[in-house]
C-alpha cells in the first residue's frame, strides 16, 4: 500500500490499513473467535515475513503520525479542513494501541524470560510457556521487542 501510493494515501486508506493489522494481530493473539478461547494458532511463516509484518506495522504507525502532524500544521488551508476533521475523530494508529499490540506479543511469547534464561546459560524452552515454544509467537515476540526500541 505504502510502496505503491506513498504520500498520496487518503486518511481512510491509512485507517483501513490499521484495522487490517488489528485483525491480523487479534487472530494471532486471540485465536479462535468462534469459541472465544485464547489458544495459539497453528501457522508457520518465514522469519523474514514475521519481521516484515512488525517492521511495516511500525513504519505505517510512524508514517500516519507524520502525516497527521503535517495536516494539523496546515489546518488553516481550505483543502485540509476535511482531512483535519477526519483525523481529529479517528482512533486509528493510536500510540497506546500500537504499544499494546507490541507489548502483548512480547508478553505472550515470554521472550524476555527466554532471553534472560538463555543469557545465563539455561534452556529458554523451560520458561517459554505454551505460546513461547511455538516459533511464530517466539519470533513475533522477539521482533516486537526490537520494534519497541524504535
Amino acid at each position: 500500500l505504502y510502496s505503491k501510493s506513498g504520500k498520496n494515501l487518503l486518511s481512510q486508506q491509512r485507517e483501513e490499513s490499521y484495522y487490517n493489522y488489528c485483525d491480523i494481530f487479534n487472530y494471532i493473539l486471540v485465536g479462535d473467535f468462534d469459541t472465544g478461547e485464547s489458544n495459539p494458532i497453528s501457522l508457520e511463516l518465514p522469519n523474514q515475513w514475521l519481521w516484515d509484518i512488525i517492521d511495516e506495522f511500525i513504519y505505517q504507525f510512524q508514517a500516519f503520525n507524520q502525516y497527521r502532524s503535517r495536516v494539523f500544521s496546515q489546518q488553516h488551508k481550505s483543502n485540509m479542513e476535511s482531512e483535519f476533521g477526519y483525523l481529529s475523530e479517528s482512533s486509528a494508529w493510536n500510540v497506546m494501541s500500537v504499544l499494546n499490540v507490541l507489548h502483548s506479543l512480547v508478553d505472550v511469547s515470554n521472550i524476555n524470560e527466554q532471553l534472560t534464561v538463555y543469557n545465563s546459560g539455561g534452556d529458554p524452552t523451560s520458561v517459554a510457556g505454551v505460546y513461547g515454544s511455538i516459533p511464530l509467537y517466539k519470533n513475533l515476540g522477539y521482533f516486537a521487542l526490537i520494534g519497541l526500541l524504535r
